[in-house]
C-alpha cells in the first residue's frame, strides 16, 4: 500500500513539475537549451577519426566523399549538431540538391535520432547537442548518392548538401552547404567510380565487369 501511495505521489510530481516520459528508444534528456528562442543547427558530417567518430562542420566549398554503407551503394553520412530543440526522438532528413533549381539530386534519406550533449572536448563550446550513439551511423540520414537514381549526375560535381532537423513538437531548422561531391582515393576507388557513373545497371560493376575482385572479396570492407 505505501508502494503504491508512492507511485502515486511521484507521478503527482510529474505532473505538476513537467516530468518528460521516456521515448520508445528510453531517451530522457530534458529540452536542449532555451524554449524562448528558435532552433539553431550547423551542418555537419559524421566521420570516424583516429578510431573514435564525432562530427565535423561542414563549410561551403568543402569536399564531401562518397562513402561504402553495410547496405551497398554510396552515400554521405551528413547531420547536424543542435540546440533549443527537443532532443528525443527528432526526425532527421538529409538530401542533395542542385544549386541552381534546387531540384533533387539524389535520393533522400529520413531517420529517428536522439541527441545528447556534446563532448567537453568538442569546439563549438557549451550547449550543442549531438546525435546519440556516433559510430553506428544510424542516427544521421545515410543519404543514397549512388546508384543515381536521379540520374542528373552526383560525382564530381558541385552540390547543394540539404539537412532538416524537426523535433515531437514541430520545431524545424534547414541548413545547406555547397560541397563538391568525390569517391576516396582508396581501394574502393574503382567501385565507387563505377557505380556513381551515369547509365548504372545491376552487373556493371561486379567482377565480370574487372571492377571487383575474382576472389569474392571487398575492397570496400563492408
Amino acid at each position: 500500500m505505501l508502494a503504491l501511495r508512492l507511485i502515486a505521489a511521484a507521478s503527482l510530481a510529474c505532473l505538476l513539475s513537467g516530468c518528460k516520459a521516456p521515448a520508445p528508444s528510453g531517451c530522457m534528456e530534458p529540452f536542449a537549451g532555451d524554449r524562448m528562442l528558435p532552433m539553431e543547427a550547423v551542418l555537419g558530417l559524421e566521420v570516424v577519426v583516429d578510431g573514435g567518430a564525432r562530427m565535423v562542420d561542414v563549410s561551403d566549398g568543402d569536399t564531401v566523399f562518397l562513402l561504402p554503407p553495410p547496405q551497398g551503394g554510396f552515400v554521405i553520412y551528413a547531420g547536424v549538431r543542435a540546440k533549443n530543440f527537443d532532443p528525443c526522438g527528432a526526425i532527421v532528413k538529409g538530401q542533395l540538391r542542385h544549386p541552381a533549381d534546387h531540384t533533387p539530386a539524389s535520393d533522400f534519406d529520413r531517420r529517428s535520432a536522439d541527441y545528447v550533449p556534446a563532448p567537453p572536448s568538442s569546439p563549438w563550446g557549451a550547449g550543442w547537442f549531438v546525435p546519440r550513439a556516433l559510430g553506428s551511423f544510424s542516427m544521421v540520414p545515410n543519404i543514397p548518392v549512388c546508384p543515381d537514381n536521379t540520374g542528373g549526375g552526383a560525382l564530381d560535381a558541385t552540390l547543394l548538401l540539404e539537412v532538416t532537423l524537426t523535433d515531437k513538437s514541430g520545431r524545424s531548422a534547414t541548413v545547406a552547404r555547397t560541397v563538391k561531391t568525390t569517391c576516396p582515393k582508396d581501394a574502393c576507388l574503382p567501385e565507387c567510380a563505377c557505380t556513381c557513373s551515369p547509365n548504372y545497371m545491376s552487373g556493371k560493376c561486379g567482377a565480370d565487369a574487372g571492377v571487383l575482385p575474382t576472389d569474392g572479396g571487398d575492397p570496400c570492407g563492408r
